[in-house]
């Protein structure tokens, strides 16, 4: 875990951790509405599949696909045309515009629905209900919670000041992108939150103490209490996990973090997300499902099928191992179609080495075989992952133990290119890249100020903890 806190002053807290944070800011991630070509494709196409099932009132197939994952799911809009602009139609908002039997009510709401979002001409799934005169049972299923209602008024105020934040700090990205701004109200019925906004590497984090707090990735102080904490804004801070080397730092203050500001330079870090393994109930039941749905079609040589679900999304899916079952463990087969050649086995076996076991073509081991880069530096990269992984472990052994995260396997970096590592509930992660002729790691937890860490990775294995905190400039 992390081992010390550095406060706003500079003096360290050496009894904070992870483990105590959890308590204060557990939090949903907020189901983002942005152009259609932003996100993978097959996130982009089940929003779109579930927005129109919804508008078809296809009732059963809308149920079996809807997930906790996906439960909020809105169609999308797509760039440069204007006949396409978001509804903000939820499956829950289709439901009651489409006077749904009660049974997709209870099953939306038990996979988590929101009942406060809005849609684009400010209704929620009750007020939509009420307009089609559905029943008594239905609209109390529907009926917003008393705080919400209770404080609807100072939601809309803060609401306004909430996106005047955002806009002030990354209104070219969300115009770039198409992003709608969040609604405030889910905060009141579902709990703290994290508003990702795409290319910031970051984003903005809300949760309600004695009173509205944003937490815009700035420095976290400690109150008398472990409960009760504030995340307080400072003049100074950078809110972008990646950044590195703002413009406007100032060389002579190494202890002050950069000068807040429109983040327009964020070209500095474009990274692939390194594809994770850990445990299945730690994913939400749809990607897990997806993960084990490959699996076994792979293992059932179902080539047609397999294909057809396939996508830039989950091409690096594997099979996920199940808590506290020994028989049950992950094969790391990362699909013996996928993209990327490097991945290995539990048995360190890539689609190359099982290609040449199974005696395929050659013109399928040619498909196979993995890039000059990767072979000739195989051994330096063995070296160099050991080093990775020991500096993981050092910062978060126990997530990684919990969750049963698999390591990264370093070959990634140079097949693919610089990778973000994710460990569940760190809020953060590890970046990786290329470093002379070695190799730079970057480490943060997004929601904890200061918690920053750069190593360097020496080809011989060497490390060397570079820099810490705002010291840093991944």
């Amino acid at each position: 875990m992390f081992n010390s806190y550095k406060t706003v002053n500079g003096t360290e807290d050496k009894n904070y951790s992870l483990t105590d944070f959890r308590r204060v800011f557990s939090s949903y991630d907020y189901p983002l509405c942005l152009y259609e070509d932003v996100l993978h494709k097959g996130i982009s196409e089940c929003h779109q599949k579930l927005d129109k099932l919804g508008e078809d009132k296809n009732w059963d197939e809308l149920v079996s696909l809807v997930n906790t994952g996906n439960v909020d799911y809105t169609g999308l809009p797509i760039k440069d045309d204007s006949n396409s602009l978001p509804s903000l139609y939820t499956p829950l908002h289709h439901a009651a515009a489409g006077n749904a039997p009660k049974y997709v009510f209870e099953d939306l709401l038990k996979k988590g629905a929101t009942k406060c979002f809005k849609t684009t001409n400010g209704e929620t799934a009750y007020d939509l209900a009420v307009k089609n005169s559905l029943g008594e049972d239905i609209l109390k299923l529907l009926e917003l919670p008393e705080n919400v209602k209770n404080k609807s008024e100072s939601i809309a105020i803060m609401e306004k000041s909430l996106h005047a934040v955002i806009l002030e700090r990354v209104e070219k990205l969300i115009q770039e992108h198409g992003v709608q701004l969040p609604q405030l109200a889910f905060l009141y019925e579902k709990g703290p939150f994290h508003y990702s906004v795409p290319m910031m590497y970051g984003g903005f984090n809300t949760l309600e103490d004695s009173c509205y707090c944003l937490h815009s990735l700035k420095d976290m102080v400690r109150s008398t209490t472990l409960c009760h904490r504030l995340l307080n804004w400072v003049s100074k801070s950078c809110c972008c996990r990646r950044l590195c080397s703002r413009k406007d730092r100032e060389a002579s203050s190494s202890k002050e973090p950069a000068v807040t500001g429109e983040i327009d330079d964020l070209p500095v870090f474009s990274s692939y997300d390194y594809p994770t393994n850990v445990y299945e109930d730690v994913f939400h039941i749809g990607f897990a499902e997806c993960h084990q749905k490959l699996d076994k079609l792979g293992e059932d040589k179902n080539w047609d099928e397999l294909v057809s679900l396939v996508n830039t999304g989950n091409v690096d899916f594997s099979r996920l191992p199940i808590k506290d079952d020994s028989n049950s463990l992950p094969s790391l087969s990362f699909e013996k179609g996928g993209a990327t050649k490097c991945f290995k086995t539990t048995n360190g076996e890539t689609a190359y080495d099982l290609a040449v076991k199974n005696s395929l073509e050659d013109e399928i081991l040619k498909l196979l075989e993995l890039q000059e880069n990767v072979k000739n530096k195989s051994e330096s990269i063995a070296i160099m992952e050991k080093s990775l992984h020991a500096v993981i472990l050092e910062r978060v052994e126990t997530l990684i133990q919990e969750h049963g995260v698999q390591l990264p396997q370093l070959a990634f970096l140079y097949e693919k290119g610089p990778f973000h590592y994710s460990v569940p509930m760190m809020y953060g992660g590890f970046n990786v890249k290329k470093y002379n002729d070695g190799i730079k790691v970057h480490s943060f937890c997004r929601v904890w100020g200061g918690s920053e860490q750069d190593h360097i990775i020496e080809r011989n294995g060497k490390t060397t903890l570079k820099a810490t905190g705002y010291d840093c400039a991944y």
